[in-house]
């Protein structure tokens, strides 16, 4: 055995192991005492486009089948390449390649079939992915790729099936779950995503794309309980900006303040150029009657603000209820002319202007709240208002 050939090995060996580091240094080490050994830049190959390099695992690959025209795998991965770069009807012709240079390569049906797939050849992709199956029934890509095939055939049930069994071999497959809870959401079956979710978080507790579409779907059912309980879960040295935001906001709504608040405050450290943060937490000092504390946060969210009528908004409420209603006309015609479609600030400048005693102004204002379509229970309000001040 040469040392080339001893280093491809010991590569081998550090896959099947998943020590993907150790192989790629050991494929390395084979390439570089024989420099012209193609299954050794294969290899190297295909771990390096693991990691997003396609660009030099291809060159990788072009040298290896200009060394080995027939290396069957060296096709299949020229193949995957050009299907990586939408190019599919030139991938598919390197695959057949592959086929023809290894009937038994699964790697290879499957790849075909996903580019048989995107090109519209639907039941040749099937027949392909199938095949890739029968070679190796523990190919869970192959199952996950054969559900999407089906699918798009209209052969939902089948799809379904073909997706569960991929995730019953890999329940790491975070994919796998994901498309199959899209197939559950056409077929109408809401409770069994939560569940699919659920369990993929069992396995895959990392798995952010998840916790999101798990959370949105609590949220959806207006299970805030839920959707806090899913936040939470998340490792706080691991929330996003937007997991604390998210968490602050179900807490809000759950009457959890203190937690809010700590959500908030995080918020604002990770993003200190933010304004939501600041504004959320002027809302909860309005809800706990901190005074100060509230004007404060909505002076900070004005300050930060990109545009929105939310900060001058909940400050011309606190203005509002302090009575400085000068302020609060102030604040509010800010937050009108910022969103002049919204019925919010409108209502609340002629609730001001009607404290002020400014009449006509307040009618005006609630005028246009009232033929306001998107106003909803918010006009019947201002009707209320009209009719008040029209008696007085």
């Amino acid at each position: 055995m040469t040392k080339a050939t001893e280093f491809m090995s010991l590569g081998k060996e550090a896959i099947q192991k998943g020590q993907f580091q150790q192989a790629e240094k050991y494929f390395r080490d084979a390439v570089s005492n024989d420099p012209e050994f193609p299954d050794a830049k294969v290899e190297l190959s295909r771990i390096i486009a693991a990691r997003g390099n396609l660009k030099q695992a291809e060159a990788l690959t072009d040298e290896a089948l200009q060394r080995s025209p027939n290396n069957a795998l060296g096709l299949a991965l020229k193949g995957i390449y050009l299907n990586a770069k939408d190019r599919y009807n030139e991938g598919a012709e390197w695959l057949e390649k592959a086929i023809k240079a290894d009937p038994n390569l699964d790697v290879a049906y499957v790849n075909l079939g996903i580019s048989q797939r995107v090109t519209g050849k639907l039941a040749e992709s099937e027949k392909n992915l199938r095949k890739a199956i029968e070679l190796n029934p523990r190919n869970h890509e192959a199952y996950y790729c054969l559900g999407y095939t089906l699918c798009l055939e209209n052969k939902i049930e089948e799809g379904i099936l073909a997706a569960l069994e991929a995730i019953k071999i890999n329940p790491l497959f975070v994919q796998g779950y994901l498309a199959l809870g899209e197939l559950y959401t056409k077929a109408g079956k809401a409770d069994l995503v939560i569940k699919l979710y659920e369990e993929a978080l069992r396995h895959v507790p990392q798995a952010v794309p998840i916790r999101e579409r798990l959370q949105a779907l609590y949220m959806t059912k207006r299970d805030f309980k839920g959707a806090e309980q899913q936040l939470e879960r998340v490792d706080d040295k691991l929330k996003s900006i937007q997991e604390w935001m998210e968490l602050g906001k179900v807490c809000l709504i759950n009457g959890h303040f203190e937690r809010a608040e700590q959500a908030f405050k995080k918020a604002a450290e990770l993003a200190p150029r933010a304004w939501e943060p600041h504004y959320n937490l002027g809302e909860i000092y309005m809800v706990a009657k901190l005074k100060d504390m509230a004007r404060k946060q909505y002076e900070e969210a004005i300050q930060l603000n990109k545009g929105s009528f939310k900060p001058h908004n909940g400050l011309g409420l606190w203005f509002l209820k302090n009575d400085e209603v000068d302020n609060a006309i102030a604040e509010f015609t800010k937050a009108s002319e910022l969103a002049p479609d919204s019925p919010i600030p409108a209502f609340n400048l002629g609730l001001a202007f009607a404290k002020a005693k400014k009449n006509n102004q307040a009618r005006k204002a609630l005028s246009k709240v009232v033929s306001n379509p998107r106003a909803g229970k918010i006009a019947e309000e201002a009707r209320k208002l009209q009719r008040t001040l029209a008696k007085g």
